[in-house]
Order: C-alpha cells, then sequence, then structure tokens
C-alpha cells in the first residue's frame, strides 16, 4: 500500500477575512494563507503530494488552503476530494471517487518542456470578472463577425479575449511581433475510447493546442474555431502512452510563446461546505515560476466568469490599461 506524504497545519491570523476577498493582487499577502507559505511543489522529487492549512481570521471567518500536486490530481479530482472530505466532516453520504487501475507497468513520460518550462521570473497575477452580461456582449460580437463556430460558449469567447489581449500587450512590451499559441486544458474523462466517470481520480486533463498562424492579426471567432479543433483531436485516443505522444507531435514545432488556459467553470468548488456554509470565495494561487497561465472559473453567484491571469509584470501593466480588453470586465 503506497503512504500519501501530506501536510496540515492550523493558522490564526490577525487580519480580517475581507482584507484577503477583496485584495485583487496575489503575494505573499495571499501565501499566508498556505502552509509553510507554499503554493504548489513544481519539482518533480518533491515527496509531498498534499499539503492543508486552515485558517481562522480575526472578527470571524475562515479559510482552508489546500495544495495538491499535479501528478496525481487535476482540477476535477482536487474538487472531488475536497467536496468528499467536506461531506464526511458533515457526516454525510459522500460519492466515492473512482480509481482506475492500469494494465502498463511503465510510466507515461512527459515531454520535457513541462517541466523545463518553469523558470524563475517577475510575475504577477491579477484577477478579471467578466459578468455573463458582458460575456454576452461579446459573444454577440462575435457572432456578428460571421467567422465563430455555431453557439459559442462563456468560456470559448473569454479565452479569446485573453488570449487576444495577452500577446497584443507582450508585443507592445516588447516591441516586436512573436509568434503565440494556445494550449487549453481538456478533460479526457469522455475523450477516452474507453469513457471514465466523472468521480475518476488522478490527472486526467491534457493540453489540446490551437495553433495560430498570424500572431499579429487575431480574430475571436478564428480562436474559437481553433479551440473546438484542438479538442475534437483528442477525441477517441486509445490510452495515456498515446495522448503523451500526441500532445508531443503537436508541440514539437511550435515556436514563440505559449499561452496556458485552464477553465474550472461548473467544477464544484462552490458547492464545498464543511458545516461552516458554502464558500463566499474561491481563489487560485499559481506559484512564482510560471507565466502566461490563466485559470477560469465561475464567480461565486454564477452570474459571470472569474479569470486568475498571471503574466510577466510589465505586460501585466498593459494588460490592465487595454481599453478594448477592460470594456467587458466588471468595474472593482
Amino acid at each position: 500500500m503506497t503512504k500519501v506524504s501530506s501536510s496540515w497545519k492550523l493558522n490564526f491570523n490577525d487580519s480580517p477575512l475581507d482584507d484577503f476577498i477583496h485584495k485583487n493582487v496575489q503575494d505573499e499577502f495571499i501565501d499566508q494563507l498556505f502552509p509553510y507559505g507554499l503554493t504548489c511543489t513544481p519539482q518533480a522529487s518533491s515527496p509531498m503530494l498534499l499539503k492543508v492549512q486552515l485558517n481562522h481570521f480575526s472578527g470571524g471567518g475562515a479559510a482552508v488552503a489546500l495544495s495538491m500536486s499535479h501528478k496525481f490530481a487535476d482540477g476535477a479530482t482536487i474538487a472531488n476530494f475536497i467536496n468528499h472530505w467536506a461531506t464526511v466532516a458533515r457526516c454525510g453520504s459522500p460519492i466515492n471517487p473512482c480509481f482506475i487501475s492500469s494494465s502498463k507497468t511503465d510510466n507515461t513520460r512527459l515531454p520535457d518542456f513541462i517541466v523545463n518550462d518553469l523558470d524563475k521570473g517577475n510575475y504577477v497575477t491579477r484577477r478579471f470578472v467578466f459578468p455573463n452580461s458582458k460575456l454576452q456582449e461579446l459573444k454577440n460580437k462575435v457572432i456578428a463577425m460571421g467567422s465563430a463556430p455555431v453557439n459559442p460558449t462563456r468560456v470559448e469567447v473569454v479565452t479569446s479575449l485573453l488570449f487576444k489581449h495577452a500577446v497584443s500587450a507582450a508585443t507592445t512590451s516588447s516591441g516586436s511581433l512573436k509568434p503565440s499559441n494556445l494550449t487549453i486544458t481538456v478533460n479526457m474523462r469522455n475523450k477516452f475510447v474507453e469513457m471514465y466517470p466523472e468521480t475518476a481520480a488522478g490527472n486526467l486533463s491534457m493540453y489540446g493546442v490551437a495553433k495560430m498562424d498570424n500572431s499579429g492579426r487575431i480574430k475571436l471567432g478564428e480562436v474559437i474555431a481553433r479551440i473546438r479543433k484542438a479538442k475534437m483531436e483528442l477525441e477517441g485516443i486509445k490510452d495515456e502512452q498515446e495522448l503523451v505522444q500526441k500532445f508531443a507531435n503537436a508541440i514539437s514545432n511550435l515556436q514563440g510563446d505559449l499561452y496556458y488556459i485552464t477553465s474550472v467553470c461548473r467544477v464544484p468548488f462552490y458547492q464545498v461546505d464543511f458545516g461552516w456554509g458554502k464558500p463566499v470565495e474561491v481563489r487560485v494561487r499559481f506559484p512564482n515560476v510560471s507565466k502566461n497561465v490563466i485559470v477560469l472559473m465561475d464567480t461565486a453567484s454564477g452570474d459571470g466568469i472569474m479569470a486568475h491571469v498571471q503574466l510577466p509584470e510589465e505586460e501585466m501593466v498593459i494588460l490592465e490599461k487595454d481599453k478594448e480588453f477592460l470594456t467587458y470586465v466588471k468595474d472593482n
């Protein structure tokens, strides 16, 4: 039986909870909520797979900060894990995870660049909230352009918007145009030939690559079409080895910058209830080793999408002043 290495910590914080909820900047201030200030362990050799810290605030309120290794968990697994834990804490009847056995004895090797791309840099993270009303405006605009696939989703239109304006910020910052491509995280549970249930535990996600022909003239409808094409290319994959090989082939000839966008919209993070009530805010914290990373999730009320965006600092300054981009962002 394999023992999972984990760490638990209790923390009493002198700051009120509102200071953390209303603070847009993610820095050491937010890191106080995580065990030992660590939000993830990107090193492949790290033995720690799970860290949890329970925080109590002056004036009331609590926050549970969880850092789980991507070696064995994707967003769906993390959400299922914490919901299962919370249900047990309430003496409820949780939905048990499905553990999938494999006939393979060798480890599937990911392309080296996934590990080597973790370079230390001066990156910053900001949150942008896109109300559903603004997303509908954007959707109507994309449809009117005539180049978008039928019925683009909220996630597709906001993904295309973020990609276009992040690339524009990078171009303005560097003074030159570099090739840029988009990678999207795809839940593979219903993509394999042998489909897995949504309760299947593990890191069962993979990147789909949306290649852009011309980074200088990015059209939102074209980005959406490339996103759908990338997802379709992952249909009917036989096993994990074929999946990794397909991804390695897709990125082997890519040049320039890669932008990683993950959506956990509809993933039930806001359903977590330890008996204190459901969360008023769910935050994502990136390690300061990743650039061009964006995570999309529903707002607490379900009336929009919140984007956690991490970019080089100079590019973020430009994005935050981009009037066209800010047209669709809720005022703080």
